[in-house]
């Protein structure tokens, strides 16, 4: 009996970290697009995301692409990690976000 409530009491305990493993890391992004000179962007297009260690890195530690995106008056939503995995650590980093046929600003944030 008594194997049988160690048994059990070890799955309760093995149990929340198998499912918090499976979680996707995900980050829910919204930004918004405006034009060269200034104007909201409206349309699909691509948005390349790409995560540096610092405003003057030039390798990225994470990039990922998401096809037509549908941008309203210059806004967009996407969730980060859900194209290609995001494994990264809690320090600080900088997002860098390009569009694809649109003449922007781009920087890094």
């Amino acid at each position: 009996m008594k194997k049988n409530i160690l048994f059990v009491i070890t799955l309760l305990l093995i149990i929340p970290f198998s499912m918090e493993a499976q979680v996707p890391r995900l980050v829910h992004y919204q930004g918004t697009l405006n034009n060269s000179d200034d104007t909201a962007f409206t349309g699909t297009t691509d948005l390349e995301f790409s995560i540096f260690s610092s405003l003057k890195s030039e390798k990225p530690l994470w990039a990922e692409v998401h096809k037509n995106v549908k941008i309203s008056d210059g806004n967009y939503e996407v969730f980060l990690g859900s194209q290609n995995p995001l494994n990264l650590s809690y320090y600080e980093y900088f997002l860098e976000v390009k569009a694809e046929n649109v003449n922007s600003n781009n920087s890094r944030t």
